[in-house]
């Protein structure tokens, strides 16, 4: 179901008192890999492709041109490879697998981390041909989601910068980058990650979607899918996600990496 907000707002006011409406019905079993409606409001709004599985089935494909080859471990590895070539004809300084990992692994973490949402990627394009199911463990859209990534980055880096110029700093600098690892990821990371997880938690919990205003677009749709003639509804299937096992190995193989870069990192 496709909701449309118009640059008109009496055409608003219409369609909200169910006086504009557009249906096209059709048969074909769906597979909507996110299971709710989507809301166009402008018109630069998402893409849809459709593809026919073996199974007769249509597979609903969101942002269709979206983490195909530039989502691909294989690309991050021949970037990361033609690098290595350079560096290796430029004769650098620095080693040139020094080089190809400053390549490869902010690529792979890349990957990885958006495989945590609903999207998938195309891991191993051009041998593989489609997005593969995304964990389904998070939304792109959290806000929460995007400050842990995006803070714990910024921490790490000041970590491994620290530990790379002790020469030059400053003594309270020079006493700061020789505190434990593990004490600098309570302390930095941890702590303050798991204050604003907490009031994240409680803000859901017991007040969002408390006060007065319009019904969200999802309880809309589903009034709207109800009032059809029962000939005219269909059934959308969502695409099961993978095993829990499977997708807790996810943040498992995020956080190996992560520690790898925070043990080593500074010292290749």
């Amino acid at each position: 179901m496709i909701l449309v907000k118009t640059c008109f707002p009496e055409l608003n006011h219409l369609q909200k008192m169910k006086k504009i409406i557009g249906r096209a019905p059709f048969k074909a079993d769906l597979i909507d890999p996110f299971g709710r409606p989507s809301d166009v409001a402008s018109f630069s709004d998402p893409s849809y492709g459709f593809r026919k599985r073996k199974d007769g089935k249509v597979e609903v494909i969101f942002l269709p041109w979206h983490r195909r080859n530039g989502h691909s471990i294989t690309m991050g590895a021949f970037f990361a490879a033609l690098v290595y070539i350079l560096t290796s004809l430029l004769n650098t300084p620095v080693p040139p697998y020094v080089w190809a990992m400053a390549v490869f692994f902010p690529w792979l973490l890349h990957v990885i981390i958006d495989q945590f949402g609903h999207m998938g990627n195309n891991l191993f394009w051009p041998f593989t041909r489609h997005r593969n199911s995304g964990l389904g463990l998070v939304s792109a859209s959290d806000p929460y989601w995007n400050f842990f990534v995006v803070y714990s980055s910024v921490a790490l880096i000041f970590w491994n910068m620290n530990h790379a110029a002790q020469s030059w700093l400053s003594a309270e600098a020079v006493a700061w980058s020789g505190v434990s690892l593990w004490y600098y990821a309570l302390l930095v990371i941890v702590i303050l990650l798991a204050i604003i997880g907490g009031l994240t938690l409680i803000y859901k919990t017991y007040f969002e979607g408390k006060g007065e205003g319009e019904p969200p677009v999802k309880s809309a749709a589903a009034r709207i899918i109800e009032e059809l003639p029962e000939d005219q509804q269909m059934e959308i299937e969502e695409r099961p996600v993978p095993p829990l096992l499977i997708r807790l190995m996810g943040p498992i193989i995020l956080a190996g990496i992560l520690l790898f870069f925070i043990q080593f990192g500074w010292s290749l």
